[in-house]
């Protein structure tokens, strides 16, 4: 005798379904590049002002994992205000609200320290531009503007790695369970479809992997 779908929870008998196994990927790629992205800092700041070449190959370095990162994110945030947002109003009302406020703050801060890597990238070529005009004491001026940028750099860095990684954990530990909860198994498959149509085939498996 023909029934209904069961929730997924029941349906899959402890096996992961579409939805976590799509955020587990997603998650587990922006935390990666959140973890590569300290550890550059760290290292980063270790090192100082030992030299422009040094220091703006880092900065490079910083600039291109940061890049990345926010694409990552900037695409998890789309797809969730964009698909998923909208159809879980539809089954249960102001429960996403706050997850998009909190996208629109996350946004600010990798816009920061976006902006912070610029500048770093500046500081850099002006330090080398102007190493053998300033002097002794215009060197040692500009070594210590470097270090105490770099230090602002590391902190901001920090404050994005602790923002965007207990977003991720509020959305495994409150939100996953309300999306197998409300979502059968073929509408979570078709919702991870929609995502995955909205990621560039170029970028898919350093994405997902």
């Amino acid at each position: 005798m023909a029934t209904t779908a069961d929730p997924p929870s029941q349906t899959l008998m402890g096996l992961q379904q579409p939805l976590t196994l799509f955020y587990k990927h997603l998650h587990d790629a922006i935390r990666e590049e959140l973890g590569v992205i300290m550890n550059l800092a760290s290292d980063f700041l270790s090192r100082g002002s030992s030299g422009s070449a040094e220091y703006l190959s880092a900065v490079s370095i910083l600039r291109k994992k940061n890049h990345f990162l926010e694409f990552v994110y900037k695409y998890h945030s789309t797809i969730e205000d964009e698909v998923l947002y909208p159809v879980l109003e539809a089954k249960i009302k102001n429960v996403t609200l706050a997850y998009s406020v909190e996208h629109e703050d996350e946004e600010y801060l990798l816009e920061g320290l976006s902006a912070l890597l610029a500048q770093a990238s500046d500081l850099g070529r002006v330090d080398g531009d102007g190493a053998g005009g300033g002097g002794h004491s215009g060197s040692k001026s500009k070594a210590e503007d470097i270090e105490s940028f770099v230090h602002g750099l590391a902190r901001k860095v920090e404050e994005v790695n602790t923002t965007l990684r207990k977003h991720l954990d509020k959305e495994e530990e409150q939100l996953l369970p309300l999306l197998r909860d409300q979502f059968t198994i073929q509408e979570q498959s078709d919702l991870v479809v929609q995502f995955m149509c909205c990621i560039p085939v170029s970028d898919m498996t350093r994405m997902l992997k």
